[in-house]
Protein backbone atom coordinates (compact mmCIF):
# COMPACT_ATOMS: atom_id res chain seq x y z
CA UNK A 1 0.00 0.00 0.00
CA UNK A 2 1.32 3.56 -0.57
CA UNK A 3 1.52 5.69 2.41
CA UNK A 4 -1.36 7.45 1.88
CA UNK A 5 -3.34 4.34 1.60
CA UNK A 6 -5.06 5.08 -1.89
CA UNK A 7 -2.69 2.96 -4.27
CA UNK A 8 -1.94 -0.14 -4.25
CA UNK A 9 1.50 -2.03 -5.76
CA UNK A 10 1.47 -5.99 -7.15
CA UNK A 11 3.83 -7.79 -9.38
CA UNK A 12 2.23 -9.72 -12.10
CA UNK A 13 3.16 -12.67 -14.31
CA UNK A 14 1.53 -11.43 -17.50
CA UNK A 15 3.84 -11.50 -20.68
CA UNK A 16 6.73 -10.90 -18.29
CA UNK A 17 6.57 -9.92 -14.57
CA UNK A 18 4.85 -6.33 -14.38
CA UNK A 19 3.95 -4.09 -11.38
CA UNK A 20 0.87 -2.57 -11.26
CA UNK A 21 -1.11 -0.04 -9.68
CA UNK A 22 -4.15 -0.04 -8.18
CA UNK A 23 -6.41 2.97 -7.14
CA UNK A 24 -8.56 2.38 -4.31
CA UNK A 25 -10.31 5.45 -4.62
CA UNK A 26 -11.93 4.22 -8.27
CA UNK A 27 -15.28 2.53 -8.19
CA UNK A 28 -13.61 -0.32 -9.71
CA UNK A 29 -10.36 -0.44 -8.61
CA UNK A 30 -9.52 -3.67 -10.09
CA UNK A 31 -10.78 -2.25 -13.03
CA UNK A 32 -8.65 0.58 -12.74
CA UNK A 33 -5.29 -1.10 -12.93
CA UNK A 34 -2.62 0.84 -14.56
CA UNK A 35 0.21 -0.76 -15.10
CA UNK A 36 3.33 1.02 -14.27
CA UNK A 37 6.84 -0.78 -15.63
CA UNK A 38 8.43 -3.89 -16.32
CA UNK A 39 10.29 -5.78 -13.26
CA UNK A 40 11.49 -8.63 -14.57
CA UNK A 41 11.13 -10.58 -11.40
CA UNK A 42 7.81 -11.98 -10.20
CA UNK A 43 8.95 -13.20 -6.87
CA UNK A 44 10.16 -10.20 -4.96
CA UNK A 45 8.45 -8.79 -2.10
CA UNK A 46 7.15 -5.18 -2.86
CA UNK A 47 7.69 -2.94 0.78
CA UNK A 48 6.88 0.62 1.77
CA UNK A 49 10.11 2.06 3.36
CA UNK A 50 10.18 4.47 6.07
CA UNK A 51 11.22 7.42 3.56
CA UNK A 52 7.57 6.65 1.81
CA UNK A 53 9.16 5.06 -1.62
CA UNK A 54 8.48 1.24 -2.04
CA UNK A 55 11.23 -1.03 -3.05
CA UNK A 56 11.31 -4.12 -4.84
CA UNK A 57 14.04 -6.55 -6.06
CA UNK A 58 13.79 -6.74 -9.98
CA UNK A 59 16.95 -8.55 -10.67
CA UNK A 60 20.02 -10.33 -9.11
CA UNK A 61 22.07 -7.25 -8.77
CA UNK A 62 19.13 -4.13 -8.75
CA UNK A 63 16.29 -3.05 -6.88
CA UNK A 64 13.49 -0.71 -8.12
CA UNK A 65 12.07 2.09 -6.68
CA UNK A 66 8.88 3.84 -7.00
CA UNK A 67 9.42 7.07 -6.23
CA UNK A 68 5.97 8.54 -5.47
CA UNK A 69 3.64 5.82 -4.62
CA UNK A 70 0.81 8.46 -3.75
CA UNK A 71 0.25 9.55 -7.80
CA UNK A 72 -1.57 8.11 -9.94
CA UNK A 73 -0.57 6.00 -13.09
CA UNK A 74 2.65 6.54 -14.30
CA UNK A 75 3.67 9.92 -12.09
CA UNK A 76 4.35 7.33 -9.36
CA UNK A 77 7.82 7.58 -11.18
CA UNK A 78 9.07 3.47 -11.21
CA UNK A 79 12.69 3.12 -11.47
CA UNK A 80 13.96 -0.82 -12.05
CA UNK A 81 17.43 -0.02 -12.16
CA UNK A 82 17.50 2.61 -9.46
CA UNK A 83 19.90 0.08 -6.96
CA UNK A 84 22.88 -1.56 -8.39
CA UNK A 85 25.37 -4.00 -6.16
CA UNK A 86 27.93 -5.84 -7.34
CA UNK A 87 26.75 -9.50 -5.56
CA UNK A 88 23.49 -11.11 -6.01
CA UNK A 89 20.63 -10.51 -3.51
CA UNK A 90 18.74 -13.25 -4.09
CA UNK A 91 15.02 -12.54 -4.40
CA UNK A 92 14.46 -11.25 -0.94
CA UNK A 93 14.27 -8.13 1.43
CA UNK A 94 15.50 -7.84 4.73
CA UNK A 95 12.49 -8.63 7.22
CA UNK A 96 13.07 -6.24 9.52
CA UNK A 97 12.32 -2.98 7.16
CA UNK A 98 9.53 -1.36 9.41
CA UNK A 99 6.65 -0.56 8.22
CA UNK A 100 5.75 3.21 9.02
CA UNK A 101 2.12 4.26 8.47
CA UNK A 102 2.11 7.87 8.72
CA UNK A 103 -0.64 9.73 10.29
CA UNK A 104 -3.24 10.78 7.24
CA UNK A 105 -4.90 14.39 8.01
CA UNK A 106 -7.71 15.40 6.15
CA UNK A 107 -7.17 17.15 3.11
CA UNK A 108 -7.65 20.86 4.29
CA UNK A 109 -10.44 22.61 3.30
CA UNK A 110 -10.60 24.33 -0.45
CA UNK A 111 -9.25 27.14 -0.50
CA UNK A 112 -11.44 29.56 -3.15
CA UNK A 113 -9.47 32.54 -4.79
CA UNK A 114 -9.94 34.88 -6.96
CA UNK A 115 -7.62 36.67 -9.13
CA UNK A 116 -7.50 40.32 -9.79
CA UNK A 117 -7.29 42.01 -13.24
CA UNK A 118 -5.14 40.52 -15.82
CA UNK A 119 -3.11 38.99 -13.18
CA UNK A 120 -0.34 36.78 -15.07
CA UNK A 121 2.06 34.29 -12.63
CA UNK A 122 -1.21 34.73 -9.91
CA UNK A 123 0.99 32.24 -6.94
CA UNK A 124 -0.46 29.56 -4.67
CA UNK A 125 1.41 28.91 -1.34
CA UNK A 126 2.28 25.80 0.55
CA UNK A 127 3.20 25.22 3.67
CA UNK A 128 6.86 26.16 3.73
CA UNK A 129 7.82 23.42 6.89
CA UNK A 130 7.13 20.82 5.04
CA UNK A 131 9.06 18.62 2.90
CA UNK A 132 8.30 16.22 -0.62
CA UNK A 133 6.43 18.69 -2.49
CA UNK A 134 4.16 17.18 -4.89
CA UNK A 135 1.93 19.39 -7.12
CA UNK A 136 -0.88 17.98 -9.53
CA UNK A 137 1.55 19.04 -12.42
CA UNK A 138 4.55 16.78 -11.00
CA UNK A 139 6.69 20.18 -9.87
CA UNK A 140 7.96 20.00 -6.64
CA UNK A 141 8.56 23.61 -5.24
CA UNK A 142 6.62 25.03 -2.50
CA UNK A 143 4.98 27.74 -4.35
CA UNK A 144 3.34 27.32 -7.96
CA UNK A 145 2.54 30.20 -10.14
CA UNK A 146 -0.61 29.68 -12.24
CA UNK A 147 -2.13 31.93 -15.16
CA UNK A 148 -5.49 29.98 -15.80
CA UNK A 149 -8.27 29.03 -13.91
CA UNK A 150 -8.96 25.42 -12.15
CA UNK A 151 -8.37 23.05 -9.12
CA UNK A 152 -4.58 22.83 -8.39
CA UNK A 153 -3.72 20.62 -5.27
CA UNK A 154 -0.48 19.89 -3.66
CA UNK A 155 0.45 16.80 -1.05
CA UNK A 156 3.44 17.13 1.06
CA UNK A 157 4.68 15.76 4.59
CA UNK A 158 4.98 18.12 7.45
CA UNK A 159 6.49 17.27 10.92
CA UNK A 160 6.65 15.42 13.26
CA UNK A 161 4.88 12.45 10.69
CA UNK A 162 1.77 13.77 9.13
CA UNK A 163 1.21 13.68 5.23
CA UNK A 164 -0.87 16.83 3.83
CA UNK A 165 -2.93 17.96 0.45
CA UNK A 166 -4.37 21.35 0.04
CA UNK A 167 -6.96 22.07 -2.43
CA UNK A 168 -6.95 25.83 -4.10
CA UNK A 169 -9.71 26.53 -6.35
CA UNK A 170 -8.99 29.59 -8.53
CA UNK A 171 -11.19 31.65 -10.51
CA UNK A 172 -10.28 34.42 -12.86
CA UNK A 173 -14.06 36.60 -12.36
CA UNK A 174 -12.68 39.35 -14.35
CA UNK A 175 -10.72 37.25 -17.13
CA UNK A 176 -6.94 36.73 -18.04
CA UNK A 177 -4.81 38.72 -20.06
CA UNK A 178 -4.80 37.77 -23.40
CA UNK A 179 -1.89 36.67 -25.38
CA UNK A 180 -0.76 38.20 -28.77
CA UNK A 181 0.64 36.01 -31.10
CA UNK A 182 2.12 38.06 -33.67
CA UNK A 183 3.03 36.90 -37.64
CA UNK A 184 5.22 38.76 -38.90
CA UNK A 185 4.69 40.37 -42.53
CA UNK A 186 6.70 39.25 -45.99
CA UNK A 187 8.28 42.85 -47.00
CA UNK A 188 5.99 43.81 -50.13
CA UNK A 189 3.00 42.14 -49.39
CA UNK A 190 0.24 43.00 -46.19
CA UNK A 191 0.42 39.62 -44.57
CA UNK A 192 1.04 40.62 -41.03
CA UNK A 193 -1.53 38.85 -38.57
CA UNK A 194 -1.99 39.24 -34.98
CA UNK A 195 -4.57 37.07 -32.47
CA UNK A 196 -5.34 37.46 -29.35
CA UNK A 197 -6.02 34.59 -27.23
CA UNK A 198 -6.83 33.47 -23.76
CA UNK A 199 -6.97 29.93 -22.40
CA UNK A 200 -9.63 27.55 -23.50
CA UNK A 201 -13.22 27.41 -21.64
CA UNK A 202 -12.81 30.95 -20.21
CA UNK A 203 -16.12 32.75 -20.38
CA UNK A 204 -15.60 36.03 -20.03
CA UNK A 205 -16.96 38.15 -22.53
CA UNK A 206 -13.42 40.08 -24.45
CA UNK A 207 -14.02 43.28 -26.39
CA UNK A 208 -11.31 44.25 -28.60
CA UNK A 209 -10.34 47.01 -30.52
CA UNK A 210 -7.47 46.68 -33.25
CA UNK A 211 -5.63 49.82 -34.38
CA UNK A 212 -2.35 51.01 -36.29
CA UNK A 213 -0.07 54.31 -35.01
CA UNK A 214 -2.40 56.77 -36.77
CA UNK A 215 -5.21 55.59 -34.52
CA UNK A 216 -7.28 53.76 -37.25
CA UNK A 217 -9.72 51.52 -36.27
CA UNK A 218 -8.42 47.96 -38.06
CA UNK A 219 -10.86 45.05 -36.34
CA UNK A 220 -12.71 44.58 -33.69
CA UNK A 221 -12.64 41.04 -33.53
CA UNK A 222 -10.06 38.94 -31.67
CA UNK A 223 -7.78 38.85 -34.90
CA UNK A 224 -5.76 41.19 -36.87
CA UNK A 225 -4.72 40.39 -40.19
CA UNK A 226 -4.09 41.33 -43.82
CA UNK A 227 -1.79 44.48 -42.74
CA UNK A 228 2.13 45.84 -43.28
CA UNK A 229 5.15 45.80 -41.19
CA UNK A 230 4.57 48.06 -38.25
CA UNK A 231 3.42 49.67 -34.58
CA UNK A 232 0.21 48.55 -33.14
CA UNK A 233 -2.06 48.53 -30.04
CA UNK A 234 -4.46 46.00 -29.28
CA UNK A 235 -7.48 47.74 -26.50
CA UNK A 236 -9.30 44.48 -24.58
CA UNK A 237 -12.06 45.60 -22.33
CA UNK A 238 -14.29 43.03 -20.32
CA UNK A 239 -16.74 43.72 -17.68
CA UNK A 240 -14.18 44.50 -14.73
CA UNK A 241 -10.99 45.68 -16.98
CA UNK A 242 -9.79 47.76 -19.52
CA UNK A 243 -6.09 47.85 -20.99
CA UNK A 244 -4.00 48.25 -23.83
CA UNK A 245 -1.57 46.42 -25.46
CA UNK A 246 1.22 48.11 -27.63
CA UNK A 247 2.70 45.43 -29.83
CA UNK A 248 5.15 46.02 -33.36
CA UNK A 249 4.70 43.63 -36.27
CA UNK A 250 8.45 43.08 -38.26
CA UNK A 251 8.73 42.65 -41.51
CA UNK A 252 10.80 39.86 -43.13
CA UNK A 253 12.24 39.40 -46.74
CA UNK A 254 12.18 35.57 -47.81
CA UNK A 255 13.37 34.57 -51.12
CA UNK A 256 13.29 31.08 -53.48
CA UNK A 257 16.28 29.74 -55.37
CA UNK A 258 17.57 26.66 -56.95
CA UNK A 259 20.15 25.17 -58.85
CA UNK A 260 20.41 22.89 -61.82
CA UNK A 261 22.47 22.49 -65.24
CA UNK A 262 21.49 24.84 -67.91
CA UNK A 263 21.86 22.53 -70.58
CA UNK A 264 20.44 19.34 -70.12
CA UNK A 265 20.56 15.65 -72.04
CA UNK A 266 17.10 14.50 -73.48
CA UNK A 267 16.17 11.52 -71.56
CA UNK A 268 18.23 11.82 -68.68
CA UNK A 269 17.68 12.66 -65.68
CA UNK A 270 18.63 16.34 -64.04
CA UNK A 271 18.39 17.15 -60.55
CA UNK A 272 17.13 20.46 -58.85
CA UNK A 273 18.74 21.50 -55.78
CA UNK A 274 16.77 23.79 -53.73
CA UNK A 275 18.59 27.14 -52.42
CA UNK A 276 15.56 28.56 -51.04
CA UNK A 277 16.06 29.62 -47.09
CA UNK A 278 14.63 27.83 -44.37
CA UNK A 279 11.43 29.71 -44.12
CA UNK A 280 9.39 27.88 -46.56
CA UNK A 281 7.82 24.61 -46.18
CA UNK A 282 6.04 24.37 -49.07
CA UNK A 283 7.12 24.00 -52.86
CA UNK A 284 5.88 23.50 -56.44
CA UNK A 285 7.46 22.90 -59.21
CA UNK A 286 6.51 23.50 -63.26
CA UNK A 287 8.90 22.02 -65.39
CA UNK A 288 7.30 23.51 -68.48
CA UNK A 289 6.58 20.59 -70.12
CA UNK A 290 2.75 20.18 -68.08
CA UNK A 291 4.88 17.93 -65.53
CA UNK A 292 5.48 19.35 -62.20
CA UNK A 293 6.44 18.54 -58.73
CA UNK A 294 5.71 19.00 -54.75
CA UNK A 295 9.01 17.67 -53.76
CA UNK A 296 11.66 19.87 -52.37
CA UNK A 297 14.16 18.89 -54.32
CA UNK A 298 12.83 16.75 -56.89
CA UNK A 299 14.48 15.04 -60.31
CA UNK A 300 13.36 14.98 -63.67
CA UNK A 301 13.46 13.62 -66.99
CA UNK A 302 12.68 15.84 -70.26
CA UNK A 303 11.81 13.32 -72.97
CA UNK A 304 11.47 16.42 -75.92
CA UNK A 305 14.29 18.20 -76.56
CA UNK A 306 13.86 21.84 -76.33
CA UNK A 307 13.79 25.05 -74.62
CA UNK A 308 12.18 24.98 -70.90
CA UNK A 309 11.46 27.71 -68.03
CA UNK A 310 11.56 26.00 -65.08
CA UNK A 311 9.29 27.90 -62.26
CA UNK A 312 9.59 27.06 -58.28
CA UNK A 313 7.25 28.59 -56.05
CA UNK A 314 7.73 28.43 -52.61
CA UNK A 315 5.13 29.19 -49.73
CA UNK A 316 5.88 29.32 -45.79
CA UNK A 317 4.14 30.85 -42.98
CA UNK A 318 5.15 34.27 -43.72
CA UNK A 319 6.43 34.33 -47.75
CA UNK A 320 5.70 33.03 -50.78
CA UNK A 321 7.93 34.04 -53.63
CA UNK A 322 8.41 32.48 -57.37
CA UNK A 323 11.98 32.43 -59.35
CA UNK A 324 12.86 30.92 -62.75
CA UNK A 325 15.34 29.68 -64.81
CA UNK A 326 15.19 28.70 -67.97
CA UNK A 327 17.43 25.64 -69.38
CA UNK A 328 17.92 23.68 -72.85
CA UNK A 329 17.48 20.17 -73.55
CA UNK A 330 19.48 19.07 -75.89
CA UNK A 331 18.32 15.78 -78.19
CA UNK A 332 19.35 12.38 -77.47
CA UNK A 333 17.92 11.27 -80.68
CA UNK A 334 20.13 9.78 -83.43
CA UNK A 335 20.65 11.80 -86.11
CA UNK A 336 20.27 10.00 -89.88
CA UNK A 337 20.24 11.04 -93.35
CA UNK A 338 19.30 10.53 -96.79
CA UNK A 339 21.80 9.41 -99.50
CA UNK A 340 20.47 10.13 -102.85
CA UNK A 341 21.29 8.05 -104.96
CA UNK A 342 22.82 5.52 -102.61
CA UNK A 343 23.87 3.11 -106.06
CA UNK A 344 25.99 5.07 -107.93
CA UNK A 345 28.35 3.95 -110.78
CA UNK A 346 31.95 5.28 -110.37
CA UNK A 347 32.63 8.22 -112.51
CA UNK A 348 29.12 9.35 -112.32
CA UNK A 349 27.22 12.15 -110.12
CA UNK A 350 28.56 12.71 -106.70
CA UNK A 351 26.52 11.54 -104.02
CA UNK A 352 24.21 13.71 -102.02
CA UNK A 353 23.53 13.41 -98.36
CA UNK A 354 21.00 15.01 -96.83
CA UNK A 355 21.18 15.26 -93.28
CA UNK A 356 18.28 15.00 -90.67
CA UNK A 357 20.20 16.37 -87.16
CA UNK A 358 17.68 18.08 -84.59
CA UNK A 359 18.69 21.72 -84.37
CA UNK A 360 19.97 21.80 -80.77
CA UNK A 361 23.37 19.57 -82.52
CA UNK A 362 26.81 21.32 -82.44
CA UNK A 363 28.89 19.78 -85.65
CA UNK A 364 28.24 16.60 -87.86
CA UNK A 365 31.28 14.09 -88.57
CA UNK A 366 31.46 12.65 -91.70
CA UNK A 367 33.03 9.25 -92.93
CA UNK A 368 32.33 8.12 -96.15
CA UNK A 369 33.73 4.96 -96.31
CA UNK A 370 36.20 5.38 -99.11
CA UNK A 371 39.03 6.94 -96.44
CA UNK A 372 37.75 10.38 -97.07
CA UNK A 373 36.81 12.37 -94.20
CA UNK A 374 34.55 15.71 -93.27
CA UNK A 375 33.65 18.02 -90.52
CA UNK A 376 30.28 19.96 -91.55
CA UNK A 377 28.16 22.08 -89.48
CA UNK A 378 23.97 21.66 -90.02
CA UNK A 379 24.13 22.16 -93.82
CA UNK A 380 21.28 20.62 -95.48
CA UNK A 381 23.20 18.65 -98.02
CA UNK A 382 26.90 17.55 -98.39
CA UNK A 383 27.99 15.80 -101.69
CA UNK A 384 31.28 13.61 -102.25
CA UNK A 385 31.73 11.32 -105.17
CA UNK A 386 33.49 8.26 -105.38
CA UNK A 387 36.25 7.30 -107.79
CA UNK A 388 36.51 3.56 -106.77
CA UNK A 389 33.99 0.84 -106.89
CA UNK A 390 32.99 -0.74 -103.59
CA UNK A 391 30.54 -1.14 -100.83
CA UNK A 392 31.35 2.27 -98.91
CA UNK A 393 30.21 2.39 -95.03
CA UNK A 394 28.79 6.12 -94.75
CA UNK A 395 28.78 6.94 -90.93
CA UNK A 396 27.69 10.67 -89.74
CA UNK A 397 28.43 11.14 -85.81
CA UNK A 398 26.23 13.92 -84.22
CA UNK A 399 27.70 16.20 -81.66
CA UNK A 400 25.91 17.86 -78.96
CA UNK A 401 26.33 20.05 -75.82
CA UNK A 402 25.27 17.88 -73.33
CA UNK A 403 24.43 14.78 -74.71
CA UNK A 404 27.02 12.10 -75.91
CA UNK A 405 27.58 11.77 -79.22
CA UNK A 406 25.51 9.55 -81.34
CA UNK A 407 26.40 7.73 -84.77
CA UNK A 408 24.05 7.09 -87.53
CA UNK A 409 25.32 4.46 -90.59
CA UNK A 410 23.92 3.81 -93.90
CA UNK A 411 25.89 2.29 -96.69
CA UNK A 412 26.27 3.50 -100.32
CA UNK A 413 26.78 0.85 -103.19
CA UNK A 414 29.69 2.15 -105.92
CA UNK A 415 29.73 -0.17 -109.03
CA UNK A 416 32.86 -0.28 -111.14
CA UNK A 417 31.99 0.08 -114.72
CA UNK A 418 32.21 -2.85 -116.89
CA UNK A 419 35.97 -3.47 -118.45
CA UNK A 420 35.64 -3.94 -122.77
CA UNK A 421 38.46 -5.69 -124.44
CA UNK A 422 37.94 -5.58 -128.51
CA UNK A 423 41.84 -6.61 -129.10
CA UNK A 424 43.80 -4.04 -131.87
CA UNK A 425 42.36 -2.98 -135.18
CA UNK A 426 43.02 -5.41 -138.12
CA UNK A 427 41.99 -5.46 -140.93
CA UNK A 428 39.72 -7.59 -143.28
CA UNK A 429 39.96 -9.10 -147.10
CA UNK A 430 37.50 -9.60 -149.32
CA UNK A 431 36.04 -13.05 -149.13
CA UNK A 432 38.94 -13.67 -146.98
CA UNK A 433 38.02 -15.49 -143.35
CA UNK A 434 35.65 -13.24 -141.10
CA UNK A 435 36.66 -11.87 -138.25
CA UNK A 436 34.60 -12.43 -134.87
CA UNK A 437 34.70 -9.72 -132.50
CA UNK A 438 34.20 -10.60 -128.50
CA UNK A 439 34.35 -8.55 -125.21
CA UNK A 440 37.86 -10.69 -124.18
CA UNK A 441 37.54 -9.40 -120.44
CA UNK A 442 35.21 -11.02 -117.91
CA UNK A 443 32.52 -9.50 -116.54
CA UNK A 444 30.91 -11.33 -113.51
CA UNK A 445 27.15 -11.26 -112.67
CA UNK A 446 24.27 -9.74 -115.03
CA UNK A 447 25.21 -7.77 -117.89
CA UNK A 448 23.70 -7.15 -121.64
CA UNK A 449 25.86 -6.11 -124.68
CA UNK A 450 24.65 -4.07 -127.78
CA UNK A 451 27.19 -3.92 -130.34
CA UNK A 452 27.06 -0.84 -132.91
CA UNK A 453 25.36 -3.12 -135.44
CA UNK A 454 22.22 -3.20 -133.77
CA UNK A 455 23.15 -7.07 -132.42
CA UNK A 456 23.05 -7.76 -128.81
CA UNK A 457 24.93 -11.37 -129.30
CA UNK A 458 28.08 -12.11 -127.07
CA UNK A 459 30.24 -12.34 -130.53
CA UNK A 460 30.17 -10.51 -133.66
CA UNK A 461 31.07 -11.78 -137.48
CA UNK A 462 32.54 -9.09 -139.10
CA UNK A 463 32.88 -9.75 -142.99
CA UNK A 464 32.76 -6.03 -143.60
CA UNK A 465 35.84 -3.01 -143.23
CA UNK A 466 34.31 -0.35 -140.94
CA UNK A 467 34.16 0.92 -137.04
CA UNK A 468 32.39 -1.29 -134.99
CA UNK A 469 31.89 -0.66 -131.21
CA UNK A 470 30.77 -2.84 -128.48
CA UNK A 471 28.62 -1.05 -124.78
CA UNK A 472 27.97 -3.33 -121.91
CA UNK A 473 25.98 -2.55 -119.25
CA UNK A 474 25.86 -4.07 -116.47
CA UNK A 475 23.27 -4.51 -113.51
CA UNK A 476 21.62 -3.62 -110.73
CA UNK A 477 22.02 0.37 -111.45
CA UNK A 478 23.33 0.05 -115.43
CA UNK A 479 26.61 1.07 -115.31
CA UNK A 480 27.72 1.33 -118.83
CA UNK A 481 31.23 1.42 -120.86
CA UNK A 482 32.19 1.45 -124.64
CA UNK A 483 35.09 -0.12 -126.80
CA UNK A 484 35.60 0.66 -130.29
CA UNK A 485 37.59 -1.26 -132.84
CA UNK A 486 38.66 -0.66 -136.45
CA UNK A 487 38.50 -3.50 -139.29
CA UNK A 488 40.94 -2.22 -142.30
CA UNK A 489 39.88 -3.12 -145.90
CA UNK A 490 42.95 -5.44 -147.35
CA UNK A 491 42.58 -6.27 -150.82
CA UNK A 492 39.85 -4.37 -152.13
CA UNK A 493 38.19 -1.75 -154.67
CA UNK A 494 36.42 1.51 -153.74
CA UNK A 495 33.37 1.98 -155.64
CA UNK A 496 31.87 5.66 -155.93
CA UNK A 497 28.36 6.70 -155.21
CA UNK A 498 28.59 9.57 -157.94
CA UNK A 499 29.98 10.50 -161.10
CA UNK A 500 29.75 13.94 -163.00
CA UNK A 501 30.30 13.12 -166.91
CA UNK A 502 30.30 16.61 -168.30
CA UNK A 503 33.68 17.01 -169.66
CA UNK A 504 35.39 18.96 -167.42
CA UNK A 505 38.08 15.99 -166.70
CA UNK A 506 36.89 15.44 -163.05
CA UNK A 507 35.15 12.60 -162.36
CA UNK A 508 34.01 12.36 -166.08
CA UNK A 509 33.63 8.22 -165.70
CA UNK A 510 31.97 5.69 -163.06
CA UNK A 511 34.44 3.31 -162.04
CA UNK A 512 35.78 1.69 -159.12
CA UNK A 513 39.40 3.40 -157.72
CA UNK A 514 40.97 -0.06 -157.73
CA UNK A 515 43.83 -0.23 -154.98
CA UNK A 516 45.52 -3.30 -155.28
CA UNK A 517 44.72 -4.04 -159.07
CA UNK A 518 47.73 -7.08 -159.35
CA UNK A 519 45.02 -9.09 -156.70
CA UNK A 520 41.59 -8.67 -159.27
CA UNK A 521 42.22 -10.98 -161.84
CA UNK A 522 38.82 -10.83 -163.09
CA UNK A 523 36.39 -8.38 -163.47
CA UNK A 524 32.62 -7.42 -164.91
CA UNK A 525 30.57 -4.60 -164.60
CA UNK A 526 26.93 -3.98 -165.45
CA UNK A 527 24.79 -0.71 -165.42
CA UNK A 528 21.06 -0.49 -165.52
CA UNK A 529 18.92 2.02 -166.11
CA UNK A 530 15.38 2.55 -163.21
CA UNK A 531 13.62 0.08 -165.58
CA UNK A 532 16.03 -2.70 -165.66
CA UNK A 533 17.55 -2.46 -169.09
CA UNK A 534 21.08 -2.86 -169.37
CA UNK A 535 22.90 0.20 -170.98
CA UNK A 536 26.42 -1.00 -169.92
CA UNK A 537 28.38 -3.46 -169.52
CA UNK A 538 32.45 -4.23 -169.39
CA UNK A 539 34.84 -6.63 -168.31
CA UNK A 540 38.56 -4.86 -168.54
CA UNK A 541 40.03 -3.81 -165.23
CA UNK A 542 42.14 -0.99 -166.93
CA UNK A 543 38.87 0.28 -168.70
CA UNK A 544 37.79 3.92 -168.29
CA UNK A 545 34.47 3.06 -167.07
CA UNK A 546 31.32 4.34 -168.43
CA UNK A 547 30.95 8.21 -169.21
CA UNK A 548 27.19 8.07 -168.84
CA UNK A 549 25.99 7.78 -172.47
CA UNK A 550 24.05 4.68 -174.25
CA UNK A 551 24.54 4.24 -177.82
CA UNK A 552 26.18 7.56 -177.85
CA UNK A 553 23.46 8.87 -176.16
CA UNK A 554 23.93 10.99 -173.21
CA UNK A 555 21.39 9.34 -171.03
CA UNK A 556 19.23 11.73 -168.42
CA UNK A 557 20.39 12.98 -164.95
CA UNK A 558 19.31 10.01 -162.42
CA UNK A 559 19.95 7.46 -159.70
CA UNK A 560 21.29 4.04 -161.96
CA UNK A 561 21.87 0.23 -160.67
CA UNK A 562 25.52 -1.54 -161.00
CA UNK A 563 26.28 -4.97 -160.72
CA UNK A 564 30.16 -5.60 -160.36
CA UNK A 565 31.82 -9.38 -160.10
CA UNK A 566 35.23 -9.63 -159.11
CA UNK A 567 37.38 -12.53 -158.39
CA UNK A 568 40.75 -11.89 -156.56
CA UNK A 569 44.42 -13.99 -156.69
CA UNK A 570 43.46 -16.31 -153.53
CA UNK A 571 40.54 -17.61 -155.73
CA UNK A 572 37.85 -15.36 -153.84
CA UNK A 573 34.66 -13.22 -155.75
CA UNK A 574 32.16 -10.98 -154.31
CA UNK A 575 29.85 -9.49 -155.99
CA UNK A 576 29.17 -5.92 -155.71
CA UNK A 577 25.79 -4.08 -156.11
CA UNK A 578 24.26 -0.76 -155.63
CA UNK A 579 23.02 2.58 -156.48
CA UNK A 580 25.33 5.25 -158.73
CA UNK A 581 24.07 8.70 -158.60
CA UNK A 582 24.48 10.35 -162.58
CA UNK A 583 24.63 14.35 -161.95
CA UNK A 584 24.54 16.71 -165.10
Amino acid sequence: FSADNTKVYALLDSSGPKLCQFDLNASDPVAAKIFVGQARNVYSPVKLAVDGKIYLVTAVTKIGVVNFPDLLGVACQFNPDAISFTTGLGLGLPNAVPVVIYDTVATSTATSLQAPCWTNGYSLHADTSGWDYVWEDGSSNPVRKIDRPGTYWVSYKAPPCTFHMDTFHVSFPNGVLPDIHIQNACKGFRNGKARATTYPGDTVVYHYTWQNSDNDTLSLSDTLQNVSSGNYRLHVRTAQCDTTLFFFIAEEEHHVSFLADSIACQGVELHFTNMSDGSFTQFYWDFGDRNSSLLPNPAHTYELAGRYEIILTGAGDICTDTTRKTITVDSLLPGTFLAEPDRICVGQEAVSFYPRVDSTALSLQWQFGDGNSLYSGYERKIQHAYDAGGLMPVTMTTHFRACPGTSFTDTVYVYSLPKINLGPDTALCMNGAPIVLQNLQNIPGDYQQLWSTGDTTETLKITHPGIYSLTVRTEPVGCSSTESITISKDCYIDIPNTFTPNGDGANDYFFPRQLLTREVTQFQMQIFNRWGKLIFETDRKDGRGWDGKFNGEEQPQGVYIYIIDVAMSNGKSERYKGNITLLR
